[in-house]
């Protein structure tokens, strides 16, 4: 604004404003849908992204660009090696600090299982996402993600118990619909 240049106010190393531009880019990459919109989700992915590493040139410790960072990898540009990376660091440094949203570490553990088992590394996929269990005992996308992890390491009792604890979720759900009838004009 006006009143701001008359009074110099700098905000060019407020890392919460750098962090909030660069989380609403973010938020308009992942609106832009389909092919023809692609070259604008990748520029403004980009551009979200340069403001996460600015943040981190001022305060290479800051939890919100470091998880935001594996978000955009993640999520946006579907690099895992860097969203793995990020995500990594982010850990780290969370657990040396108390005030950390608990919802952010069932992000990271889910996400984490993901990336290890796209890579085929099943045992890490499994290592995360049994501590997600531990958080979301009753979640039927941690049960799903336990028991192909479990096949895929050859233990089929437990994959079995983890997908006969997914069924009996989908049990309840189709018993919730009542009557199925066929749809007549």
């Amino acid at each position: 604004t006006p009143e701001m240049i008359r009074r110099k106010f700098d905000f060019s190393r407020d890392y919460v404003v750098i962090n909030e531009l660069g989380q609403r880019l973010f938020e308009r990459a992942e609106q832009c849908r389909g092919q023809r919109r692609q070259p604008e989700r990748e520029r403004l992915g980009h551009r979200a992204g340069a403001q996460f590493q600015r943040t981190l040139a001022i305060a290479s410790e800051n939890l919100a660009a470091h998880f935001n960072l594996a978000q955009l990898y993640f999520y946006g540009v579907k690099d895992y090696g860097n969203a793995s990376k990020y995500f990594v660091l982010f850990d780290k440094i969370a657990r040396k600090n108390d005030n950390v949203e608990p919802d952010l570490f069932k992000d990271l553990n889910y996400n984490l299982g993901f990336i290890h088992y796209e890579v085929r590394q099943f045992d890490k996929a499994l290592a995360y996402w049994s501590q997600l269990s531990e958080i979301m005992p009753d979640n039927p996308n941690v049960n799903n993600a336990l028991g192909s992890a479990f096949l895929h390491l050859g233990a089929y009792n437990a994959a079995l118990g983890e997908f006969l604890m997914l069924s009996e979720v989908y049990d309840g759900l189709v018993d919730g619909l009542g009557e199925i009838k066929p749809y007549r004009d």
